[in-house]
């Protein structure tokens, strides 16, 4: 189940994720003003790693998400001595660290969960600093605890003009990460390849990605109907020059 090509990350190329990343804001927010916004680089997104709590501790929507039958709504429940990595651990994990929960869905038969946050981001790079959080919560909170979640979808509401609506985890790349396949650049890369901004598809496998373009006449297979794959774009020329510091040095 994806939502859009991976792409691997050149070990000698630490902007490659933060080039597509902004070519791809510059896309869906035409209508935006775009001009002196930055994007944090992996290493900062991920230093929000470093800083979560996970310790055990005692004791209709108006949504291009859609929540089914099949999804059961989540409230908290704090961990206790031996936590299980229940959904509603998560849920209570997410808010001990800063994260404000809306609403959260899980999804057993597909292993999925569906998270709604109120984002208190003021720009990029905070925002870039939630997710880092809620990637820690998921890693160390649900699947390092045992749990068979296999997805973990956003919803993102509140932030800033021009921020991101959503995004997705998938269990893969936590265990590729903690078995050494892939650093934290390409991790970093997986997370921002499944970013979704205003006006993209959200969450369609390929074969839905294939008809959504077909039927405005584009067979890119990015989703976005403007008949350019994601890889093209990134790579455009126009891009040169923009948000160029990295801070990966």
């Amino acid at each position: 189940m994806t939502t859009g090509r991976g792409r691997a990350i050149d070990d000698t190329d630490t902007t490659t994720a933060d080039e597509l990343e902004d070519e791809r804001r510059r896309r869906s927010a035409t209508s935006r003003e775009s001009a002196g916004r930055s994007t944090l680089s992996r290493r900062q997104a991920l230093s929000a790693l470093g800083s979560v709590s996970i310790a055990a501790t005692a004791g209709c929507l108006s949504s291009p998400l859609n929540v089914f039958s099949d999804q059961t709504e989540v409230t908290p429940t704090e961990p206790g001595e031996n936590p299980d990595g229940t959904p509603g651990e998560f849920y209570f994990l997410l808010e001990q660290n800063g994260i404000g929960v809306d609403e959260l869905y899980h999804n057993p038969e597909e292993g999925e969960l569906i998270l709604f946050y109120e984002s208190d981001a003021d720009d990029f790079p905070e925002s870039d600093a939630e997710i880092g959080t809620i990637y820690q919560v998921f890693s160390g909170g649900l699947i390092d605890r045992g749990s068979d979640v296999e997805y973990l979808f956003t919803e993102v509401k509140g932030g800033f003009d021009g921020q991101v609506d959503g995004w997705r985890i998938e269990r893969r790349w936590v265990e590729q990460h903690q078995n050494g396949e892939i650093d934290e650049h390409e991790l970093w890369e997986n997370i921002v390849d499944h970013k979704v901004y205003e006006g993209e598809h959200r969450y369609l496998d390929e074969d839905q990605l294939e008809e959504a373009d077909g039927a405005d006449g584009n067979r890119d297979g990015d989703g976005n109907g403007n008949g350019t794959g994601s890889e093209t774009d990134a790579d455009s020329d126009d891009h040169a020059g923009d948000d160029g510091e990295d801070e990966d040095e």
